[in-house]
């Protein structure tokens, strides 16, 4: 077994580490945007480095009354700040269908400009958007904002946060690149100054999910591990992931059955890290050896004997 992972009795990824891994995630950004405004590095916000907002509520964030503002009062601030936004928030009356109407938005970090504004928007090409209130969503490149982001925006808040992106199969590294002001949010604006080619690449996913919950309507949500389905040797289950490369596994190309689907998915080759779809495992009885490899990023752990096994393969 490798050093430092989980032993193959340990449970497999849950909804609850899932939503741990998305806070992190969710910290590191708004830890980033801290110390872009900590301009000196010295660890704290003086006034001049505040936001006005802050500025004006400093006295209610700063605990220790030293007349500054240090990380941990900095994430308290933008928590309470955007607990504040969603419920001043209310969700937009139903759309028709390609069509949505963006009511205004107040950002999450202060000091930036405003999510949905009534000037036009500088484009990469050089041309300039219309008003965002009024842009129609399509599913073709014709478009500016495309259809993918509404789906995306699963409570309607008119922008697609961390937590929503992820859940999409979505990637902290794309979602930084599109999150210009590091708020925690991606909005309809970040999204067209991202350019046409990762719109492209999101639309591209976004069909392939489409397809393959088209194609496999039986399909159950990724339960984590195989360790539930240990007595039914043999049968074949459908399970939609999102391939990840943070979970432990054991063996290659089988493996115990308490390894994470998702990352066995990655290490067997059918998924990519981020990438959703539908896999089709079949339940073994368990194995006197399981061999360690590395592959496509993934190091599985060699173990001996074990009671429960699966293999994997993409679903057709």
């Amino acid at each position: 077994m490798l050093p430092d992972t989980p032993g193959p009795d340990a449970p497999g990824a849950d909804p609850a580490q899932e939503a741990n891994r998305r806070s992190a995630a969710l910290t590191e950004i708004v830890d980033e945007h801290f110390r872009k405004l900590d301009k000196n590095g010295d660890g704290l916000l003086s006034f001049d480095e505040m936001t006005e907002n802050l500025q004006q509520e400093r006295d209610k964030w700063d605990t220790n009354q030293d007349g500054a503002i240090d990380l941990i009062e900095w994430r308290a601030y933008v928590v309470a700040f955007n607990a504040q936004r969603r419920r001043e928030s209310p969700k937009p009356p139903p759309q028709p269908q390609r069509i949505v109407v963006h009511k205004p938005a107040v950002p999450i970090i202060p000091n930036q400009p405003k999510a949905h504004s009534a000037q036009p928007v500088a484009l990469p090409d050089g041309r300039q958007a219309p008003p965002l209130g009024k842009v129609r969503v399509v599913s073709g490149s014709g478009g500016l904002l495309p259809s993918w982001f509404n789906q995306y925006d699963t409570d309607g808040d008119g922008q697609v946060s961390l937590e929503e992106w992820t859940e999409k199969g979505g990637t902290l590294e794309e979602f930084r690149e599109v999150d210009q002001n590091g708020d925690g949010f991606m909005t309809d604006v970040e999204v067209i100054r991202a350019g046409k080619r990762f719109i492209a690449k999101i639309t591209e996913r976004a069909r392939k999910q489409a397809r393959a919950a088209r194609t496999h309507p039986d399909a159950i949500a990724d339960p984590g591990n195989m360790v539930q389905f240990r007595n039914q040797v043999g049968s074949a289950h459908l399970i939609e992931v999102t391939g990840r490369t943070d979970g432990g596994i054991w063996g290659t190309d089988i493996y115990t059955d308490d390894s994470a689907i998702a990352v066995a998915a990655v290490h067997a080759g059918i998924l990519q890290a981020g990438q959703r779809g539908v896999v089709r495992v079949t339940v073994l009885q368990g194995m006197q050896q399981y061999a360690s490899t590395m592959r496509n990023g993934v190091a599985s752990g060699g173990f001996g004997p074990f009671g429960g096994s699966y293999t994997l393969q993409g679903a057709r």
